[in-house]
């Protein structure tokens, strides 16, 4: 996973809601291992609760940017992906603002934000769509 020349490589991970749970535990080993080899890796939720998250998302060995926070998980016990969906698509714009250049984007479950990252750069784009991950070359 090096760029040519050995250079280490900067990759985004786009997560929605970053607490505990399966996915979570996949994007948060990913990460780990990632980080391990010494490249950037950035994660970008609208969620993470500091009292119900892993233990390495604390750590300070990656950074963890919360945006879009602000917005609801929920409307009354319903709409989950619907939220999830506005606070990803409210969280692009912030991202092509004041996020750094970066290599490859890794979109997990929320796919919405995939054509938006194109306009931005041409990234390397990975996303997540619940069977396994999926390379889209831009």
């Amino acid at each position: 996973m090096e760029k040519k020349g050995g250079l280490k490589l900067n990759i985004d991970i786009i997560h929605p809601d970053l607490g505990i749970g399966g996915a979570e535990r996949l994007i948060v080993d990913a990460v780990v291992e990632i980080a391990s080899h010494g490249h950037n890796v950035h994660i970008y939720t609208a969620h993470h609760d500091k009292n119900r998250c892993f233990e390495e998302t604390l750590s300070g060995t990656f950074p963890v940017t919360l945006y879009g926070y602000f917005l609801p998980r929920h409307i009354f016990q319903h709409f989950h992906a619907l939220c999830a969906y506005l606070r990803c698509i409210f969280f692009w714009p912030l991202h092509v603002v004041y996020a750094e250049i970066f290599d490859i984007v890794l979109v997990d479950q929320v796919s919405v934000v995939t054509p938006l990252m194109k306009l931005k750069r041409s990234p390397k784009i990975l996303r997540n769509n619940g069977v396994g991950i999926e390379f889209i070359i831009s």
